[in-house]
């Protein structure tokens, strides 16, 4: 696993890493410069503990370290959300060549168990933790988690038990997961906001509450669509007006008859209906003596299998909406060495106009997804 910007604990000269670094793996900063590693140099390290030849105080130093395994979760190592529109695999394959592999031959997969032995990696390659690791009965995702001579552990546990196996690892680098991570999380909340909405991917909205201003409004355009139905095959479970006050409000239920979500889809390979446009029709007026007057339940969003994409029973996410995400962590990452630069000056040469903007492509995808109606 790799620990990128760890704030290491201690004061002084003497700090100690949260978890035991692999030998070689440790970069150290203080004070964001780059330290060197030995006696005579500026620190001296044994396991998890570290003696610098300066004295800093708490808070400046950081460390990125490779570790071999571990249950527990570093303090704020990066996570990539459950709500993100797209994986951090993906991304990798559109950075760096998922056609570059090394086949680990002779391996003993044992089923139920993540530890693979007799692994021999090819004579002038080398595998790391965190590259991607597939074969028979190896779980699609797998990623090699520890490396111990000729053991390998997974981050899954196998399916099946064989003998000489051979195993693919992608041979991607893994040094920036942490930084595309970031990325994806960043690129994800961006789209969201853009397109004014919570998720595109689904989940259960309770009370999502609405204003009306027009006093002949008849209609209301849910956040978050499309609308999808609930375990128990009802789209709106819950669809009230207010009347009261703020803090002591009186919650009324719409009659059922007096409203109907507009425009139904039957989706034809699972024969679910759903609501795209998530308009909801009432028959008469809204309410608008005061803001905050209706609210409603309901699940919205699209279904996300990112283990299976390709199954459209279990994955609705749009491919355009992933793809965007895609290229903004992209161009990000691959600009991230330009930030605040305008142009730039090469033998004579002069290279300007930065590409700041998204795409036409892309902005007519996010278009296509903005809530302009609340």
């Amino acid at each position: 696993m790799q620990i990128v910007g760890e704030i290491v604990s201690g004061s002084g000269t003497s700090w100690t890493l949260e978890f035991n670094p692999v030998t070689d793996s440790v970069a150290l900063y203080g004070s964001g410069v780059r330290l060197n590693e030995g006696v005579g140099n500026d620190y001296v390290i044994s396991g998890q503990t570290i003696t610098t030849t300066n004295s800093y105080t708490a808070g400046q130093l950081t460390a990125d370290y490779t570790v071999y395994t571990t249950t527990s979760t570093p303090s704020g190592s990066d996570v990539l959300s459950p709500f993100a529109l797209t994986t951090l695999q993906r991304v990798k394959d559109l950075l760096f060549d998922p056609n570059q592999t090394i086949a680990v031959t002779g391996c003993t997969v044992t089923q139920n168990s993540n530890s693979i032995t007799g692994a021999t990696v090819p004579t002038g390659s080398t595998i790391v933790v965190g590259q991607q690791i597939s074969g028979w009965g190896i779980p699609s995702g797998t990623t090699i988690l520890a490396i111990s001579g000729s053991t390998l552990i997974l981050s899954n546990k196998a399916t099946i038990s064989n003998t000489g196996q051979t195993l693919t690892v992608i041979n991607q680098t893994p040094a920036y997961d942490a930084v595309l991570t970031r990325m994806i999380n960043y690129a994800t909340n961006y789209i969201n906001n853009e397109c004014g909405r919570n998720s595109f991917v689904q989940q259960t909205y309770v009370n999502d509450t609405y204003s009306i201003d027009n006093p002949r409004q008849d209609f209301l355009i849910l956040r978050n669509t499309p609308v999808f139905p609930s375990s128990d095959g009802v789209h709106i479970t819950e669809f009230s007006w207010r009347a009261g006050t703020p803090s002591n409000p009186s919650w009324t239920d719409f009659i059922p008859d007096q409203y109907e979500l507009v425009d139904p889809r039957t989706d034809p390979v699972s024969g679910l209906i759903w609501y795209p446009s998530g308009m909801i029709r009432v028959y008469g007026v809204l309410p608008r003596l005061y803001s905050n007057m209706i609210r409603a339940s309901y699940v919205g969003g699209y279904p996300v299998n990112w283990a299976n994409p390709e199954d459209h029973n279990t994955h609705w996410l749009p491919g355009d909406i992933t793809s965007v995400c895609e290229n903004l962590v992209v161009r990000r990452f691959k600009r991230r060495q330009l930030a605040g630069q305008s142009s730039s000056s090469l033998e004579g040469a002069t290279i300007t106009g930065w590409r700041n903007v998204l795409d036409a492509e892309d902005e007519d995808i996010l278009g296509q997804y903005r809530q302009n109606i609340w």
